[in-house]
Formats: structure tokens, sequence, C-alpha cells
């Protein structure tokens, strides 16, 4: 499968209406829509994967949901449902977490 033409991938956060404010007295911050501060428009490389997961990695995914939770801060929303597919970047581990294969010295190490 081929594909022709240049890809665009495009990232950003939307948010729901804070309902505890009737909607004529709400702000912009308070009012539904695109939060601009985690908009990310990625062109892709000259070699075009199958879909737009090729486009990310982890390291990426971490720098932009540091930049997701920071704009929420700064709107002061709390309580919030964040809701992301089953991607491989977002179910990666740190790199100091253990894994099955350590040895059980190590484990004690950790727990010490």
């Amino acid at each position: 499968l081929t594909h022709k033409g240049q890809r665009y991938c495009f990232i950003a956060a939307i948010i729901d209406a804070d309902h505890a404010i009737p909607e004529e007295l709400q702000s912009n911050e308070q009012k539904a829509g695109l939060l601009m501060d985690t908009l990310d428009i990625i062109e892709g490389g000259k070699k075009q994967t199958k879909d737009y997961h090729g486009m990310f990695d982890h390291a990426y995914f971490v720098g932009w949901m540091g930049r997701l939770l920071q704009a929420l801060k700064d709107r002061n929303i709390s309580n919030t449902i964040i809701v992301m597919d089953n991607a491989k970047y977002h179910e990666k581990l740190p790199e100091d977490v253990p894994k099955s294969s350590t040895k059980k010295q190590l484990y004690k190490k950790h727990v010490e």
C-alpha cells in the first residue's frame, strides 16, 4: 500500500464547557473548545507510515502530555477525564521500572 502526497497530523486537546456556570456567564476559557496551547501540526517525512501512529513516539507524547497538564493547570481545570486511544506510545513505562526478567536482588534494592 503506497500513500501519495504529503501527510500532516494534528494533535490537540478539546475541552468541554464548565457546566457549573451558566452558558451566558462563561468566559472564553470556560467554554468548550480547542486548547490552542496543545495544538501541534506535524508534517510527515519522506517515508510515510501506514497510519499516523508512526509519526509519534513516547518522548513526544510525554512532552505533549506535560503541555496539556500545564494548560489545564493554567486554567484552574481539575477533576479532568483524559480520553486516549490505545497507541503503543501511550503505554511505555519509564526505563527504571523493573522488568519481569529483573533479578530478585534488584527488586529488593528498589524497596529498601
